[in-house]
């Protein structure tokens, strides 16, 4: 564990995918915090499109140390 990390706040956004849940979990491991953002799953819903919707969600979880920026589209199709 990394004694600086524990007790800080994270944010992940894309939580609920393979690598965002990962993350989440590697995170929590190291003592953070960990508030996992995402439109589906077991996470707190938020579009992270949506800029009022991002405002109101950080509002509410407030102070944030740590940002993963992991949500994205992957789209094999043209």
């Amino acid at each position: 564990m990394k004694t600086e990390l524990k007790g800080k706040t994270a944010v992940v956004t894309g939580a609920a995918g393979t690598m965002g849940r990962a993350v989440v979990d590697f995170l929590c491991q190291d003592g953070l915090t960990v508030h996992g953002l995402d439109l589906t799953g077991d996470c707190i819903r938020c579009d992270i499109s949506d800029p009022a919707a991002v405002k109101r969600t950080i509002k509410d979880i407030g102070q944030v140390d740590v940002l993963v920026n992991n949500a994205g589209i992957l789209s094999n199709n043209k």
